[in-house]
């Protein structure tokens, strides 16, 4: 009996956190010149009292926002992002707060080839995320 119910709490437990998994909205899609892969700005819902994060994704075109972002950031004024090349990508914004910078990222494009991106911020104002206390 006790191992029914522990189950049972822990099947609760899953189904209540999946819930309340961050949902991810998208904002824009970029291809790439040769639609192969596509950069995507999405936010990233959290129903709580900070600022939303911003994320950039690279992935192959038209798939589904999936895996870690090579970019996140808050306090984000004017992101655009463009593709200086089919293996270049630089976000653009006035002012972010960058928490999660990705330089390099290999992934396979559309026709399943293998290809390494780097990626190049150019932000005027660049925000520093503040030190933790005791830091």
């Amino acid at each position: 009996m006790r191992n029914k119910t522990r189950g049972c709490f822990f099947s609760l437990l899953l189904i209540f956190v999946s819930a309340c998994a961050p949902s991810l909205t998208e904002i824009q899609r970029l291809s790439d010149s040769e639609a192969m892969l596509d950069a995507v700005i999405a936010e990233r819902e959290t129903d709580a009292t900070v600022d939303t994060p911003t994320e950039l994704y690279v992935v192959s075109h038209a798939a589904a926002v999936s895996g870690e972002p090579v970019l996140r950031m808050d306090k984000v004024d004017s992101l655009r992002v463009t593709w200086e090349s089919d293996r270049n990508l630089t976000a653009h914004a006035e002012t972010a707060r960058v928490f999660l910078y990705v330089r390099e990222l290999a992934l396979k494009d559309a026709r399943g080839n293998s290809r390494t991106i780097s990626i190049r911020l150019n932000i005027k104002n660049l925000l520093l995320p503040k030190a933790p206390p005791n830091a």
